[in-house]
């Protein structure tokens, strides 16, 4: 088997047995393949190895193995060590993530079993500690099959509580010992609430103690077009994001909030007095189960702490802690872990733990990726000496910057890696900029590009130096919308401002376009660029007694019907009465 290794003992690494008899724990290093690079015939080829656990039948021998699944030899090198792993001398089995990765009813049945055979191994090993038995008395004492017990020992195994164990000639346990460290093992979990590489979305926020938040909730969509009256909390809600964001990179500074000008209050304050601590919590979802990040930030502004942190899923049926932090001190873990306990974790008191995870937990580490990732754009810097205009270094993958700086990368990326997407983009272009006719990059020295604008009647392509503000600013929202590195939340705050009015409904297009991917929170004042959308799709906030509300003009059945009634202009001329607002 190609399985590369070390001669070194490791509690829970994958197994290997020189012969049929005793097995010694060695590691096997992961080849390349990761849960996302799975596809169906991957799957396929370990459901053919789960059969034989279902079966109870021989393990397959490898080189047989390998011939039955002829043209899929790469695939089995690829999902060796991380999905299959060598049992005894020649035969191939599933690691636990393997069993996870077939995605199956019966796989997951057999994720029971293994937490019912690792809950009864642990009543016997406070009865009878470390001594080795033969399966066939495990069985009366445990009151499972000798069957099941020889089938799923070996995956057991794979966490490191077995001492020994000894296989018979076709791959299974038929006498085990056990280590003290199965009293510490904890049940293991089916499935994470997050693949890796699954996406995240933001469907709930809850705020509490910060500027003009008091029990504050919102419920997100995934494009959600923010109104209200000026110092109603749109800034404050996307300051409180970004926070956040900031949190989950760098320590808390003393000010705490590293966005606010100089003497700005940020705790909030109540009829009852300023608040002393704030309150962030997260909705997050997959697809799969929903999960829960909250955390509380006390003290005064020059000293503050982080009170609590905790990561969870939610689901009533298979809830679970992925982080759990009080005044510093906690827990990390994640479901492939194995079961096997970390230990206690102490981080700094101005410090998220999530800040610290590493990449072995893999729940933590995707949540905290997609904070930092999060983007915030109010408004590109489109003056004569703005970077916009000029040529810029050529990047990898690019983000727009918040301030347009890299915009000739994006739009060099797109036109030579992705013409279905220049091509859209330069069809919103003609829509929008009479005599448009195309877009490019143009190298221009070491590693940079410049922007290239053919119009018709000239006969020179023009530069981003040469466009109006208006023409530079819709090239900035299009190429965000479109881009195809678009962060996983943006935040965008009235980007309607600089524009043509005839620009108004491209640009909402191409905003609902982007949220088939992405999520954006799009905060306005404009009535015909909010008419461009659904009332499902408009949030209105207010503030009352200090607070800020979230309201949602759709929940009123009657404003619902008036306005499928008199049709989208109805949204535009309730928004300028303020009638949308007083009646959300």
């Amino acid at each position: 088997m190609k399985l590369k290794r070390r001669a070194e003992v490791r509690a829970g690494g994958l197994t290997s047995s020189a012969a049929v008899g005793a097995e010694r724990v060695v590691v096997v290093e992961p080849t390349q393949a990761t849960v996302h690079d799975l596809d169906e015939q991957d799957r396929a080829i370990l459901r053919q190895i789960l059969e034989a656990y279902e079966r109870g039948t021989e393990l397959p021998k490898y080189a047989a193995f390998r011939v039955q699944n002829e043209a899929s030899r790469e695939r089995i090198d690829r999902l060796e060590g991380r999905y299959l792993h060598q049992v005894g001398t020649d035969r191939v089995g599933l690691t636990i993530e393997g069993v996870r990765a077939c995605d199956t009813a019966e796989a997951e049945r057999m994720f029971e079993r293994i937490n019912a055979l690792a809950a009864a191994l642990k009543r016997r090993y406070r009865a009878d500690l470390d001594v080795e038995q033969k399966v066939s008395i495990l069985s009366g004492q445990t009151g499972l099959s000798a069957e099941e017990i020889r089938r799923l020992a070996g995956l057991l195994n794979l966490t490191g509580v077995l001492k020994n164990h000894t296989l018979d000639a076709q791959g299974w346990v038929t006498r085990l010992s056990l280590r003290e460290t199965i009293l510490d093992l904890e049940p293991l979990v089916w499935r994470a609430s997050v693949a890796p590489g699954g996406k995240l979305r933001l469907v709930d926020l809850t705020i509490d103690g910060y500027r003009p938040f008091a029990s504050f909730a919102a419920r997100l969509d995934p494009l959600t077009v923010i109104i209200g009256a000026n110092a109603a909390g749109k800034s404050a809600l996307f300051g409180a994001l970004e926070l956040l964001k900031h949190l989950a990179v760098d320590a808390l500074p003393p000010e705490i909030d590293p966005f606010l000008a100089p003497g700005a209050q940020l705790f909030h304050i109540g009829p009852e007095g300023a608040a002393r601590a704030i309150e962030l919590g997260l909705g997050l979802t997959s697809g799969e189960e929903p999960l829960t990040y909250r955390f509380r930030v006390a003290g005064s502004v020059g000293s503050p702490r982080v009170e609590s942190e905790a990561l969870e899923r939610t689901s009533t049926e298979r809830p679970y802690s992925y982080l759990s932090f009080v005044n510093g001190v906690g827990q990390a873990k994640d479901p492939s872990d194995l079961g096997r306990p970390r230990a206690p974790w102490t981080v700094k008191a101005n410090e998220l733990a999530l800040r610290r995870v590493d990449p072995g937990l893999r729940t933590a580490t995707v949540v905290r990726d997609f904070l930092t990732s999060w983007g915030f754009y109010r408004g590109f810097d489109v003056g004569p000496e703005a970077p916009m205009r000029a040529p810029t270094v050529i990047e990898q993958e690019p983000v727009l910057a918040p301030s347009g700086a890299n915009l000739v990368a994006v739009v060099h990326t797109i036109c030579l890696e992705h013409p279905d997407t220049r091509e859209e983009l330069e069809g919103l272009l003609a829509a929008a900029v009479p005599g448009f006719v195309g877009i490019g990059a143009s190298a221009r020295g070491k590693g940079s590009v410049v922007l290239s604008w053919r119009e018709r009647g000239l006969s020179e392509p023009l530069t981003s130096a040469d466009l109006s503000d208006g023409t530079l600013r819709l090239l900035g929202w299009l190429v965000l919308a479109l881009g195809p590195n678009a962060p996983p939340l943006m935040c965008i705050d009235e980007p309607e401002l600089g524009l043509h009015p005839r620009t108004l409904p491209i640009l909402a297009g191409a905003f609902r376009r982007a949220a088939e991917r992405t999520q954006l929170l799009i905060a306005t004042h404009s009535p015909y660029f909010l008419s461009q959308f659904e009332l499902d799709e408009i949030a209105v906030m207010r503030r009352e007694d200090g607070r800020s509300l979230w309201l949602r003009p759709a929940s009123q059945e009657a404003l619902k019907r008036e306005v499928e009634e008199l049709g989208a202009d109805a949204i535009a001329k309730m928004h300028i009465s303020d009638e949308l607002e007083a009646r959300s």
